[in-house]
């Protein structure tokens, strides 16, 4: 597990609490404001950026989120400015970032269970003339 997964993982949770927060005057207010819309862009952009660092052996023990096309949809929204679409991009937001969340909460807690390495035990019976580079 690479030690910076707790931090795209809770760059995830910000990301969606603030689409959350952007989407909740509903669809109308979201096709009416471009301001909306580039707020939820922007962090849906962040969500797949940060899905793209989440180690594989994580993302498989989700397979119900499709992580690929939540990379992939990043792509698209980030290099396709004139083909934009605001219905799926609503879409995703009513129906799959709920699901995402919960995975995400899950695997934070998942994460926080495990047990920590004891650096300070490693090193000592590592240390000089026992195989370290010191």
């Amino acid at each position: 597990m690479t030690a910076r997964a707790p931090a795209y993982l809770t760059q995830i949770l910000q990301s969606l609490d603030r689409i959350a927060s952007y989407s909740a005057e509903g669809s109308r207010a979201f096709f009416e404001s471009p301001l909306l819309q580039d707020g939820i862009v922007h962090n849906l952009e962040l969500i797949g950026a940060s899905v793209k660092q989440l180690p594989a052996e994580l993302l498989a023990s989700h397979p119900n989120i499709p992580w690929s096309a939540i990379a992939r949809m990043r792509d698209r929204l980030a290099h396709h400015y004139l083909g934009l679409d605001l219905e799926l991009v609503w879409e995703v937001v009513q129906h799959d970032l709920p699901p995402l969340k919960d995975a995400v909460i899950a695997m934070l807690q998942t994460i926080s269970q495990e047990p920590a390495v004891d650096v300070s035990r490693h090193a000592s019976e590592n240390g000089p003339g026992k195989g370290s580079n010191a």
